[in-house]
């Protein structure tokens, strides 16, 4: 991964490139989480990993909800 350059030209440090990565994976989760229909995901295998919020309210039963 290249480092984010300043604009004068000076390197960011590894921390904040660390802080932006995991400010954008929590944007990501927070953005899955939130869409109302059923999310599922998948590993680079192909076998599912999770899914979203709207997906586990949609399939639990109608006396849970």
């Amino acid at each position: 991964m290249a480092e984010k350059q300043d604009p004068d030209g000076s390197k960011a440090p590894k921390v904040d490139l660390e802080n932006e990565l995991e400010r954008q994976k929590a944007f990501i989760e927070l953005l899955i989480e939130t869409i109302p229909s059923p999310v599922f995901y998948k590993d680079t295998e192909g076998r599912y990993t999770g899914c979203n919020r709207g997906k586990r309210y949609f399939w639990r039963p109608a006396s849970w909800r």
